[in-house]
């Protein structure tokens, strides 16, 4: 078991964490990513034995070489944005209505980024469940098909929320039969988690001075919007369109903003005793696999990192470019089922 090969010095407190709701995600992940580095052939350390944060999690090492690991888990339900907090106030706010005909379908695009008045929710879903005749809004879905059905919406600039009448049927009127106002909502959420996901690594990074081997921070994202772009966007800054109106013969460049962790105003590097970020792409206890990828800064003052990091799937900057190498599936590493694949050496 994973739980036997963790260091005895720091078990108790992992143990007592994993039985804690709050922190049972953030230290599952600390096993599976001492586990982990034991199956790539590390030698590990666990330097902050009794999660105190003073130190990094663990020191990996391997022949002369070695590395300080932070892990943190990012997790959109542990701190709830301020456009999901508004969300929940609008459906909360929405469930005050009553209609004995309709229920209301609710629909989100993008995240809504104020608050809705009871108000203007009143004026818009209010009359909308009053204002329809329920066997003309049943006789229209009938014939015509769901998006017949009369609706309202509120939008904001990027943002829309949209309620669509659903006629309540004969079984749910008897007397005893049981409804809800609100199917949903259901979310079509825009954008990235590449905010989040930049702050996170940031609060890490931020944690240490100078450290006698190279820093690495190893993020678990636990959220659907995570992608390879996050990931860039996250590090090198998220991408713009570059044009000059005063030269329309010029083409337009896609280039990044400098607002990412190694890189800022200026296109100065920053945060340089950061050697790099292992992200893994949301591994959960129930189904440990998903994608992993070392990233080493190039800009980083000491990236002499221990060379089984590099069987890791990962991207190391190469003549001005990221070049990716393909390496070890760490789903099947962890489960012992596939040798690696082929992994070249940066």
């Amino acid at each position: 078991m994973w739980f036997e090969r963790y260091p005895q010095c720091a078990s108790a407190s992992l143990r007592q964490r994993l039985t804690n709701r709050k922190g049972a995600q953030g230290a599952w992940f600390e096993l599976l990513l001492h586990e982990t580095l034991l199956r790539l052939g590390c030698d590990v350390r666990v330097t902050d034995t009794d999660n105190t944060d003073k130190t990094p999690d663990f020191l990996a090492g391997h022949g002369d070489q070695n590395c300080h690991i932070e892990a943190t888990t990012i997790d959109p339900a542990d701190n709830p944005s301020a456009e999901d907090r508004n969300l929940e106030d609008a459906v909360a706010k929405i469930k005050t209505l009553d209609s004995s005909d309709f229920q209301l379908r609710l629909i989100v695009e993008g995240r809504i980024s104020r608050t809705l008045s009871k108000n203007e929710l009143e004026d818009k879903f209010g009359k909308l469940l009053v204002g329809n005749d329920p066997d003309e809004v049943r006789r229209g879905i009938r014939e015509m098909g769901d998006e017949s059905a009369p609706y309202a919406e509120i939008r904001g600039r990027n943002w829309c929320l949209r309620g669509e009448l659903q006629p309540i049927s004969d079984a749910q009127k008897v007397e005893g039969g049981s409804r809800e106002l609100l199917i949903g909502p259901m979310g079509s959420y825009s954008g990235d988690a590449s905010r989040e996901v930049r702050e996170g690594v940031l609060k890490k990074a931020k944690k240490y001075d100078r450290l006698d081997a190279p820093l690495i921070v190893a993020v678990n994202v636990l959220d659907i919007r995570f992608d390879r772009e996050t990931e860039n966007s996250a590090l090198f800054g998220k991408e713009q369109v570059r044009y000059s109106p005063n030269h329309p013969e010029i083409p337009a460049q896609l280039v990044r903003k400098p607002d990412g962790v190694f890189i800022q105003g200026g296109h100065k590097p920053r945060y340089t005793r950061l050697a790099g970020v292992i992200f893994f792409d949301g591994f959960v206890p129930h189904n440990p696999r998903g994608s992993v990828c070392l990233y080493v800064n190039p800009f980083g003052y000491n990236t002499a990192l221990p060379q089984p990091l590099y069987e890791l799937p990962h991207a190391k900057g190469v003549d001005g470019r990221l070049n990716r190498v393909e390496g070890v599936d760490v789903g099947f590493l962890l489960d012992a089922k596939s040798p690696f694949k082929n992994s070249g050496q940066p």
